[in-house]
C-alpha cells in the first residue's frame, strides 16, 4: 500500500492515495475477513487496518468506527500501547473529519499515557502527528515545536524514514512561517 499513499503537501501533509480504487478495493476484501471468526487480538489489527485505510481513502466517519472498537479493545484488555496507538490513530481521522479540537485532545491524551506509563515508543508519533494537527489549525510555532520535539526523539532512534518525514514537515512549516 506504500506505494500508493503520499503526503500532500498542498493539503499540510495529509496522507493521501493516488488510486483511490486500490484502497475500496482492499477495504472490501478486509471487511469481508473481518466478518469471519477471528481472535479478539486479530480483529484489533485487522479494525485498525480498515480505520487506517477509510481515513486515506477519505471516509473518515467508518475509519473512526473502527478506530473506536480498536480504543475499546485496548481499554478493555488494559494494553497501554493499544491503547496509544489507538487515541492517534483516532485523533487522525477525527483530524480528517474536521474535528481538529477532539484530534488534538486525543493526540495530547496519548502523549500524557506515554509519558505517564513510561512507554516512549510512541512519543514521537503522537508529537508529529500533533503537530499536523496544529498546522492545520493555523498554530504554526507550536507545531514547529511538536516537530522538533518528535526529530530529537526519532534521531535518537535511528530510523531514517522517520527522520525524514520529520525533516519534511519542519521544512514545510518553517516554510508557513
Amino acid at each position: 500500500m506504500s506505494q500508493f499513499i503520499y503526503d500532500d503537501h498542498d493539503h499540510f501533509m495529509r496522507e493521501k492515495c493516488c488510486h483511490p480504487s486500490k484502497i475500496k478495493e482492499l477495504v472490501k476484501k478486509m471487511e469481508t475477513f473481518a466478518n469471519e471468526s477471528l481472535e479478539e487480538s486479530d480483529r484489533f489489527v485487522l479494525y485498525g487496518m480498515l480505520g487506517n485505510l477509510y481515513r486515506i481513502g477519505n471516509e473518515p466517519k467508518k475509519a473512526i468506527e473502527y478506530l473506536e472498537k480498536c480504543l475499546h479493545y485496548a481499554r478493555d484488555h488494559e494494553d497501554d500501547m493499544k491503547e496509544i496507538v489507538s487515541l492517534i490513530r483516532l485523533g487522525e481521522a477525527m483530524k480528517y473529519n474536521q474535528d481538529k479540537q477532539n484530534a488534538l485532545k486525543l493526540f495530547e491524551h496519548a502523549l500524557q499515557k506515554c509519558r505517564k506509563k513510561n512507554i516512549s515508543s510512541y512519543e514521537d508519533y503522537a508529537l508529529q502527528h500533533m503537530g499536523k494537527c496544529l498546522l492545520e489549525m493555523n498554530r504554526n510555532q507550536e507545531a514547529l515545536a511538536c516537530f522538533k520535539k518528535a526529530l530529537k526523539i526519532r534521531e535518537s532512534k535511528g530510523n531514517s524514514d522517520l527522520i525524514e518525514s520529520t525533516k519534511k514537515a519542519i521544512t514545510f512549516t518553517e516554510g508557513l512561517l
